[in-house]
């Protein structure tokens, strides 16, 4: 049976998360250099408000807890680029034109995440990231998830007969689960997996032109490598991306970046 989710404030994560903060911000953007900031936030907090008339109009007709999702996801974001010192973290942030990416300010590119009342981001100068994608997932995943997720080859890594990979062994935290230690062992996989999914479809997004682009999980391959995964969408095999995975108080954080090439350097790029 799947335990049910924890109801908390998700102070722990976030204390888990502060600690993560430094390898998440460590990671190399390639050989340009720039800096991977993190910014985080819960729906709990309460000076949580719109930034302008554009999050005003988004979070307007929306249920409170749904506004308050999409508020913390933004407080997260504008707290990424404020740590990078970029001029414009006070600036709200609205969706691009494809209602689907938040419109972070000229020179910048982000991705964020909520789960279970965290809203976790990250935020890198444009000139040195072409694409950045981050998932938390704090809950449990029903097995039959891995059917619409994994391929069949995919659903291998959940036997364990791989070993561990992705956080599950280097820094597991606190990931007990209940149940079976293998019924445990295997929904922390299939939450890793999915996660890692989860942050190479996010930047992939960015980084493909449509026609390229996964369409669903099942549209991106990924494979169990050293500290995390190597990830490539089955339309574009040639753009590989290694997503880094770690443990935080029972949840899974993934994230990748991908530093940008001499054809990517477009002034303004947003993401």
């Amino acid at each position: 049976m799947t335990p049910k989710p924890r109801l908390d404030d998700g102070a722990g994560v976030v204390r888990a998360l502060l600690a993560l903060r430094p390898v998440v911000e460590a990671t190399l953007l390639g050989s340009g250099g720039g800096r991977l900031t993190l910014g985080l936030a819960t729906a709990t907090e309460p000076a949580l408000r719109p930034a302008g008339p554009a999050e005003d109009r988004l979070c307007a007709g929306q249920l409170p807890s749904r506004a308050r999702t999409f508020l913390s996801g933004r407080v997260a974001l504008r707290r990424a680029l404020a740590r990078a010192g970029h001029p414009g973290a006070a600036a709200e942030i609205p969706y691009e034109a494809d209602g689907v990416r938040p419109r972070l300010p000229r020179g910048s590119v982000g991705s964020l995440s909520h789960s279970g009342g965290v809203a976790v981001s990250l935020a890198a100068p444009a000139a040195h990231c072409a694409g950045l994608g981050v998932d938390l997932e704090r809950h449990p995943l029903p097995h039959a998830a891995a059917r619409v997720v994994l391929s069949g080859e995919e659903q291998l890594f959940l036997t364990g007969e791989f070993g561990d990979f992705g956080g599950s062994g280097e820094l597991g935290g606190s990931g007990e689960l209940g149940g079976s230690g293998a019924d445990a062992a295997c929904e922390r996989r299939l939450r890793e997996l999915f996660s890692a999914k989860e942050s190479a479809y996010k930047a992939l997004y960015g980084l493909l032109p449509p026609p390229q682009r996964p369409t669903t999980l099942l549209g991106i391959a990924v494979r169990p490598v050293p500290g995390g995964f190597s990830v490539r969408a089955r339309r574009a095999p040639e753009q590989v991306l290694h997503v880094h995975a770690r443990w935080a108080d029972g949840a899974v954080l993934t994230w990748t970046a991908a530093g940008v090439t001499a054809a990517d350097r477009l002034p303004g790029r947003t993401g």
